[in-house]
């Protein structure tokens, strides 16, 4: 099944919500790989990169 059309209009939301949560945690000076780091992901920086080439 293929998802991205389904996604396709979340992924701005998306890279825009994890990037708060990244600098959130930033600001409280933690470790991005610490298990308190809950929620954080740093998958976005895939997709940005997945979108730029695809442009």
């Amino acid at each position: 099944m293929n998802t991205y059309p389904v996604l396709r209009d979340k992924t701005d939301n998306a890279i825009k919500n994890a990037k708060k949560f990244e600098k959130h945690h930033l600001d409280l000076r933690q470790a991005l790989d610490n298990e308190n780091c809950n929620p954080y992901t740093a998958a976005y920086k895939v997709v940005e990169e997945l979108i730029k080439r695809n442009n």
